[in-house]
């Protein structure tokens, strides 16, 4: 199963871009992540295929996020996709 994790501090965001996806494909596998942590813990137990991040996370940012899946060797050629 094709999955992507969304990451985005504002639940108002994640729920629209859920909606947005599963529009296209309702058999795409979505997981959600409201922090740089969130998303970490998501990735090292799940397959993910494609990667949107908000560039600004109240905690962290999300080209720091984007370093660190990409320092993880499954993920090192993965699509990721920032946006403000």
């Amino acid at each position: 199963m094709y999955s992507i994790i969304i990451v985005e501090d504002e639940a108002e965001q994640r729920e629209v871009l859920n909606i947005m996806i599963h529009s296209i494909n309702e058999d795409i596998c979505i997981y959600e992540a409201n922090s740089e942590m969130d998303a970490l813990q998501i990735l090292q137990k799940n397959e993910i295929n494609i990667f949107l991040i908000d560039i600004f996370l109240k905690e962290s940012s999300g080209l720091v996020l984007a370093k660190k899946i990409r320092s993880i060797p499954k993920y090192e050629f993965s699509q990721i996709i920032l946006w403000c």
